[in-house]
């Protein structure tokens, strides 16, 4: 299951997740196995459930980009994080 809540504004030194999860409504999207979903995470709020019991959850992450997005000046640190352990 995916959470999110659009439309949030990440600012990297002062995040206001509990402000956003206070303030807006989360959203709970299902998804059945071999499912697969779009969403633009650099304004969105987003995680999945954690598993309630032993499985292997396989996640393929993929970028797009406008001109205006490679334009803007961006860091990786959440997706460095994600792939270094």
């Amino acid at each position: 299951m995916l959470q999110c809540v659009p439309h949030t504004n990440w600012d990297k030194q002062d995040p206001r997740v509990h402000e956003y999860l206070q303030k807006h409504p989360i959203r709970t999207y299902a998804h059945a196995t071999g499912d697969l979903y779009f969403l633009r995470s650099d304004t969105t709020l987003h995680r999945t459930i954690p598993l309630s019991k032993p499985a292997t959850r396989i996640i393929l992450n993929t970028c797009w980009a406008s001109v205006a997005d490679v334009e803007r000046p961006t860091t990786h640190e959440t997706m460095d994080a994600m792939f270094s352990s």
